[in-house]
Order: C-alpha cells, then structure tokens, then sequence
C-alpha cells in the first residue's frame, strides 16, 4: 500500500429495537460531541445522530457483528466507486483501501422510482422531487500527523438516467457514465480518528428527513427496521512524511489528488 492509503472496514448493522438505538446501550457508549454542536444540530434536524467510539464497541453492536460472515475487500483505484447493491444483504463487513482524496461511495438506499427530499438548514426548508433517485454517502479520507485520518463524509442524492460524461486523463479523454448529483455540503461530516476507532451515522427517534429515507424501511415491507453504519478506522501506512509537513500542505496534497468517479464501480450492500 502507498504511504497515504489508509484502511476502513464498513458495515451496516440492522436493529429493530428503536428504545436500543436511542436511549439504550449503543448512544450512551457514543462520542457524540466529537462532532461541533452547529453541524450536530443540522444533522439532528435532518434525521442524521452521529459519533465516534473507540476500541470498544457497544456491546449489542459487538454481538451483532460477532455473528457475521468474514471480512471480504474492496481495492480502491482512480476514485472507485463503494457502494450498496443487494440492500438485504447484512452479513458482509467490506475493507476499503483508501487513499488520500480518492471519492468511495456508500449506497444508503435503494433506487427510488420517485423521491421527495426536504432540507433543513438553520431557518430555511428546500427540497424537491427527484426521479430514479438513490441516497449516497460520498466518503473521502486523508492522512493527518500520529497516524491518524480525517474521514469526509457528505451526502448526496444520485438521480435520473446516467449521461455520457469525459475527463481528461494522461493526455486523452475518457468516458464514463454518471447520473446527476445533489450535494448536501451543508450536511458534510468531518470526522478525525485513530486505528480502531469506529464512525457510527445512523438516524434519530422520532425518524424523519434524509435520515429516514438512510437508514429506516419506513416505507417499505419493514418499517420497524433501524440501521446503522459504521466506519472503522483498521490501520494507516503512517508515514513521517505527514508528521513533518503543516496542516495547510497535507490539504493542498489532499486537494490535488481528488480525482472523478470511476465508472465501473464495485458493490458494498447496506
């Protein structure tokens, strides 16, 4: 692996218990304030909770996935693409190979025929209908000094039929198909973590907003059903090299590594 490559295992876990997500063992073990209470209170309003644990999980958690498949991997190259296929499928823990600036995306929900998302920020309400649209999670990571990363997530609404699109690419253009995106900066979660420390997103009690449509079946055949991602930090190619340069140079290299999306995309399902 490169030296800015850094290695998360993703999974969701589904519960059905809604007292466990909310006021029972998982939040009570979770670091909520790691987040500024201006981005938590965006998020709440959204339907989004949001922490960080450490080397422990939460018990019901641990349990939950104790009882799961192996471990299988996920190689990014180019800005690959991570995402849900079979949403039913929860017995997979995927380990993405990270590197820095490279866009991963998780595929929080199904495609939706017909979708309507309202966003709330600070006093306003926007939103609008949505045709063929599908929840995602755009994931980025860079390295920071210690062997720690700083983990970007934001989400994004991917709708109607994917288009034709060209990048410039060592001297020629390549194609790629993409649909149209709706980039929820205002809802960017910016997350610093040490190996073995565990992102946990998952949605508030009551549900509502985007984080319903993330992370619940309220409209569909399981309205009962609560889900929880979670994103752990297994291990960095630390290098010194991070460690000596400034904060504002490790963003400039962060910057200029982004690349498009790939378009042939592999599948992590939810």
């Amino acid at each position: 692996m490169s030296a800015d490559t850094s290695v998360l295992e993703m999974t969701f876990v589904h519960l059905y218990d809604a007292a466990e997500m909310t006021d029972g063992d998982i939040w009570q073990e979770v670091d909520e304030q790691h987040l500024p209470a201006d981005l938590r209170r965006r998020l709440a309003s959204n339907g989004f909770r949001c922490g960080v644990v450490g080397m422990q999980l939460p018990p019901l958690l641990r349990r939950n996935l104790d009882k799961r498949i192996p471990t299988t991997d996920a190689r990014t190259t180019g800005g690959t693409v991570v995402g849900a296929g079979n949403i039913d499928e929860t017995s997979v823990r995927r380990r993405l190979q990270s590197r820095a600036g490279q866009r991963s995306e998780i595929q929080a929900s199904s495609v939706h025929d017909r979708l309507t998302v309202l966003v709330l920020d600070e006093d306003r309400i926007t939103g609008a209908p949505y045709r063929r649209a599908q929840c995602i999670f755009a994931l980025k990571t860079r390295p920071e000094p210690g062997g720690r990363i700083q983990l970007d997530i934001v989400p994004e609404i991917h709708h109607g039929d994917a288009k034709q699109n060209w990048i410039g690419r060592d001297g020629m253009f390549q194609g790629y198909a993409q649909r149209e995106r709706e980039v929820l900066e205002q809802l960017r979660i910016v997350a610093h973590l040490a190996p073995g420390e565990t992102l946990l997103l998952g949605c508030t009690d009551p549900v509502k907003g985007l984080g319903k449509q993330c992370f619940t079946d309220a409209d569909g055949d399981d309205p009962g059903l609560r889900r929880l991602l979670l994103i752990r930090l297994e291990q960095t190619q630390h290098d010194e090299l991070f460690d000596s340069m400034n904060p504002s140079a490790v963003q400039d290299q962060f910057n200029a590594s982004i690349l498009p999306a790939a378009p042939n995309p592999v599948s992590f399902t939810r």
